[in-house]
């Protein structure tokens, strides 16, 4: 029998629904994991990982999970989400959308033409982003590029939760560790109002690019974490390159009172069925 250490933030709930309704074989995985950015109060003592603030500790005890947890007794360890999302991304390109990436010359090079101080390069650039990028006393905000944007998501990457716990974890163990980042964000959003920079990111066609990027940045900020590996996202379960299709977000769930389903309004959390195939390919990761 494998024992998986399974440590994240709400997203971790979906391996723990996999779990419960298909449990795999030989493997056994144990929880120890809160919402929001994960388990924060998160202290070493020893090899054992103790949540110290009292707050937490209850939230995980009715959750069905201790709130201390041997690293050592573990042949691995999973780390759920708690690192950067797709969320951050999109907004990085909405504010400065890299030059290379295609979709935009034509109108990129109408507002070089017409100069930085032209009445019409301000509405012009009010198209181009979606906040405003021009003022009277020309450009704010510079174009980015797409080495820029793996800069800044790997800097994020770097200073999450994820990054830290693997520090802790290699202070005592030297079992293999691996990065499940959060799901993307599920297609229902592109029919939000509210999100509109996905549904440039999506009319563009930037979400296979967004993705390469966000997994660059992923494997530039653990790349010096020895035997440590990437899960991303399954390509079964992606859309437009960087959305979760709508059937792995049904019935989601997240870690609050063990396993709650949000309503239709939740883009961010997956499904159980999103879940079996997280489940499925970290055992494969782990062969």
């Amino acid at each position: 029998m494998k024992r998986i250490l399974v440590i994240g933030a709400s997203h971790a709930g979906v391996l723990a629904a996999a779990q419960r309704d298909k449990p795999p074989e030989g493997v056994e995985c144990v929880f120890f994991a809160d919402y929001g950015d994960g388990p924060i109060c998160a202290q070493l003592d020893g090899a054992r990982l103790i949540a110290r603030d009292p707050d937490r500790r209850l939230r995980m005890e009715r959750g069905g999970m201790s709130p201390e947890v041997d690293i050592a007794a573990f042949d691995a360890v999973v780390l759920v989400g708690m690192t950067v999302s797709m969320f951050l991304a999109v907004r990085i390109v909405a504010a400065r959308h890299p030059v290379e990436w295609p979709g935009r010359e034509k109108r990129l090079g109408r507002l070089i033409r017409l100069g930085p101080r032209s009445s019409r390069t301000r509405r012009l650039a009010r198209r181009l982003f979606p906040r405003r990028a021009v003022g009277r006393e020309g450009v704010k905000r510079p174009f980015g590029s797409e080495g820029l944007l793996v800069d800044a998501l790997a800097a994020h990457a770097e200073a999450k939760l994820s990054r830290a716990l693997c520090e802790m974890i290699r202070a005592v163990s030297d079992a293999p560790i691996l990065i499940a980042p959060q799901p993307y964000p599920i297609e229902t959003i592109l029919a939000e109002r509210f999100w509109k920079g996905f549904r440039h990111a999506a009319a563009r066609g930037d979400g296979a690019r967004l993705a390469a990027a966000h997994q660059t940045a992923h494997h530039r900020a653990f790349d010096d974490v020895e035997n440590c590996a990437m899960v991303f996202q399954d390509a079964s379960t992606v859309s437009e390159g960087f959305l979760t299709k709508e059937e792995f977000g049904r019935d989601r769930v997240n870690l609050r009172g063990g396993s709650h389903q949000y309503t239709k309004v939740d883009h961010l959390h997956a499904g159980r069925k999103y879940g079996d195939v997280l489940l499925s390919n970290i055992q494969k990761s782990l062969k």
